[in-house]
């Protein structure tokens, strides 16, 4: 088929097909996001610069250094646990932070370990000792954003379900990871006569168990108490990238040489694709030596790391972080997990196929996937642009940004998607625990780091969204009679803990929901309209003369089950609800007066309960009558126990107390009440006491006692008669 087309027509189609063409190649170009290299994934970045003009003998190459700063400092601090959430990363982070060279370890139950916000506010109410009102410790990535300080806490990981002594739990660590702190393999077993092929062994498993609970392995070895089996150990294992021991000689190290920047860039410290060092790098231990060890940040020239360590973070060295070292904006101040993933993302990411045509620099970057990255991003320069206009990265890059700065143009590029989640969960936390401005900043702070799009938007409108109320109303009744109301508009869950009983006069009435708890809770939730609930109370026993909280007992300590409760109970006859997160109890550190008996028969009935099963925090209760001992028993048990002492005689009023041997927060009591068996059993028979009744001698009318018989009007046995003899 002949097509008459003029010359105009046909230079016309002939540009369209070339630029379809092209457009089509580059597609395809923007379609191959993933790469084989080797056996291992690749993914392909494409970076578009819109410039004027572009050096060609100027290629684009990775910075020497994270965001172009002077150089690493990288801090780890040793077994500090759960005090490191509320000391070292609160204080970085903008938290009201504890304040003092001594640590401080927080007891926390299993149900709190998925609120470490809750234990950051209950150590904020209970410590004098904190500093507040400032902002979070930074420095700039050079292309306009903000980063924060972080460190590598060196824990002891085989402990993370639990939160005794040097430990943190999973969930104290998630919460301090999305904000960009690390974690590094430290003891193994507490028993330092393991050998080297043992702890080998259990830096795998202990990696796994903590990925487990945190979401990604442990890459790093901190070397504990100078026990250089742990630097074999490390060297053995596939788990270990990076070796780090303390102060002193290693036979096999005879020289301890600073960790050079130009040999982590160059590769010479590092070998195969996992990087395991090929050679263990040492930190100076600065605790009692800060002064030493910020003379050494002063004077560093630039070529080496600055690698510190520590047990927990002093006053001295924390006000020289904010008001010395921050306002310099100099140092990459980064945990150890985050500057190893730098320098092997260094040395084998890859740029390839740059070309420039028409003032657009164009160019690829291959960026290797590895199982424990957290922190997959790159810093690129270009030393041959001077001026550039625009910049397009494609959609497989999550945050970073670019700048012209005075002879190159400069990218950072992160490929992270665990930042989507760590911003999903704090929204989440943000708008389910009353607007907490703390958290806000943590979202925000992410946020900001995301690239301009949709979901940064969408994140952005979440975050801030006005409050969505529901209303709810509580009430407690025993029968027809409201104990207590109450109720508010709500943006956050409110939980209310009811107590197991209540008082009125001598009856005892019991909540039928919590047979088995000692508290009963109701949980109301925002966004759900109006909610109304009724507890109801029913008599469970008669001729109660005493019932107490343990947490109000005159003179024991408080223990909220280590939360926060709120004080907003109503102490009158009876109490009805309190606003809390949990139930709470009383710690007998001093004895405690109970109440004063009449003559009597009673039973008493004790409920205590306790926070783990440890024998070392086993705790004996003894009541006292005055100084004379009725009632002896030993708790043994994290679960609520019912001690009852069945029968017990007062013969003239007398005062009850209560004492502890061993006394500690484990173990407490959380509620005790005394019943009185039987007003005429005192020891004395009904006969005896209506024989006496009747032989009382008698009495006139104006209650003179007439030992001997008298004539006139006199009272007998509590009647009238006439004597007249």
């Amino acid at each position: 088929m002949y097509i008459n087309k003029s010359k105009s027509e046909i230079r016309f189609l002939l540009s369209l097909f070339i630029t379809l063409m092209a457009c089509q190649s580059s597609l395809r170009a923007y379609a191959q996001t993933t790469e084989d290299i080797n056996g291992t994934t690749y993914d392909i970045v494409n970076v578009t610069v819109n410039t004027p003009s572009y050096d060609v003998a100027k290629p684009p190459v990775f910075a020497r250094v994270k965001y172009n700063k002077f150089c690493p400092l990288v801090i780890t601090s040793d077994d500090m646990g759960t005090s490191e959430l509320v000391n070292s990363w609160a204080f970085f982070n903008g938290y009201p932070a504890f304040q003092g060279d001594t640590y401080l370890y927080i007891s926390k139950g299993d149900d709190f370990l998925n609120s470490p916000y809750n234990a950051m506010e209950w150590y904020q109410q209970t410590s004098s000792l904190k500093r507040e009102g400032q902002q979070p410790l930074t420095y700039t990535d050079n292309t306009g954003g903000v980063r924060r300080f972080t460190l590598t806490s060196a824990i002891w990981p085989y402990q993370v379900e639990t939160t005794k002594y040097t430990l943190i739990n999973g969930n104290d660590a998630k919460t301090m990871i999305r904000t960009g702190w690390s974690f590094a393999q430290h003891d193994v077993d507490g028993d330092y006569s393991t050998d080297a092929e043992t702890i080998a062994s259990r830096f795998k498993a202990l990696s796994d168990m903590w990925e487990d609970h945190v979401g990604i392995g442990l890459k790093v070895m901190v070397e504990p108490n100078g026990s250089h089996k742990y630097i074999d150990a490390g060297k053995q294992s596939d788990e270990i990238c990076w070796n780090i021991f303390q102060n002193g000689q290693l036979p096999n190290y005879p020289a301890m040489h600073p960790v050079l920047i130009d040999d982590w860039t160059s590769g010479t410290d590092w070998t195969s694709f996992d990087h395991k060092p090929d050679a263990t790098t040492a930190r100076f231990f600065f605790q009692n030596k800060e002064t030493e060890f910020i003379n050494r940040i002063e004077q560093a020239d630039g070529t080496a790391m600055i690698l510190g360590g520590t047990h927990g973070l002093s006053n001295i060295f924390l006000d020289y972080l904010r008001n010395t070292l921050q306002p310099t904006d100099k140092y990459w101040v980064a945990g150890a997990d985050e500057v190893w993933e730098y320098y092997h993302l260094y040395n084998n990411a890859i740029i390839s196929d740059i070309t420039y045509s028409n003032g657009v620099l164009n160019f690829n970057v291959k960026v290797p996937r590895y199982k424990k990255h957290q922190f997959r991003e790159l810093t690129i320069n270009i030393p041959g642009i001077s001026e550039g206009t625009s910049f397009s990265f494609s959609d497989n890059v999550i945050t970073g940004g670019g700048r012209q700065n005075t002879d190159y143009y400069t990218f950072n590029l992160g490929l992270e998607d665990r930042i989507y989640t760590y911003i999903e969960e704090l929204i989440a936390y943000y708008r389910a625990h009353q607007y907490n401005a703390y958290v806000k900043n943590d979202a925000q702070y992410l946020i900001d780091q995301l690239l301009p799009g949709n979901k940064k938007s969408d994140y952005q409108a979440q975050l801030d969204a006005a409050p969505s109320y529901a209303s709810y109303q509580v009430r407690t009744s025993i029968g027809d009679k409201v104990l207590a109301e109450g109720g508010q508009d709500i943006a956050a869950e409110v939980t209310y803990s009811f107590p197991k009983y209540l008082l009125m006069g001598t009856d005892l009435y019991e909540t039928p929901q919590n047979a088995t708890a000692p508290y009963y809770v109701t949980t109301f939730t925002p966004n759900s309209g109006t909610d109304n609930r009724v507890v109801t109370y029913t008599k469970a026993l008669e001729n109660v003369v005493y019932f107490s909280e343990g947490e109000d007992l005159v003179g024991a300590t408080y223990n909220p089950l280590n939360t926060k409760c709120y004080t907003d109970k109503n102490h009158g006859e009876y109490y009805a609800y309190r606003w809390s997160s949990n139930a709470a109890g009383g710690i007998i550190r001093q004895p405690v007066t109970i109440t004063s008996l009449q003559p009597g028969r009673y039973k008493l009935v004790v409920a205590v309960i306790g926070s783990n099963d440890n024998t070392k925090h086993n705790t004996t209760f003894n009541f006292k009558l005055d100084a004379n001992p009725i009632y002896s028993f030993e708790a043994t048990t994290k679960n609520l126990t019912i001690f009852e002492k069945e029968e017990f005689v007062v013969d003239e009023e007398q005062t009850l107390t209560l004492e502890a041997a061993n006394p500690n927060v484990c173990r407490w009591i959380d509620y005790l009440y005394i019943q009185k068996i039987d007003d005429t059993d005192t020891g004395i028979s009904q006969h005896e006491m209506d024989s006496q009744k009747n032989n009382l001698p008698p009495y006139n009318l104006m209650g003179i006692k007439y030992p001997h018989p008298t004539k006139g009007i006199l009272i007998k046995n509590g009647k009238k008669v006439v004597n007249s003899h």
